[in-house]
């Protein structure tokens, strides 16, 4: 997904995704790749997706 996408889907501004894109190549959890004037981004390891959505799902009792 290139950040324009990204921008969307998650009902955020660009500045917020493009910050956090930087952040996640940096820690190699993503990779990027320039095509024209576009910048693509995508998970270097399917394993990464998972483990986001187990995060996600778990809700810890407070009770």
């Amino acid at each position: 997904m290139n950040v324009c996408e990204l921008t969307v889907a998650m009902d955020t501004t660009q500045p917020m995704v493009t910050h956090h894109l930087k952040i996640l190549e940096h820690m190699h959890i993503i990779n990027r790749k320039r095509v024209g004037r576009w910048t693509y981004y995508e998970l270097k390891y399917r394993e990464v997706l998972d483990d986001i959505n187990s995060i996600l799902k778990f809700k810890p009792s407070v009770w």
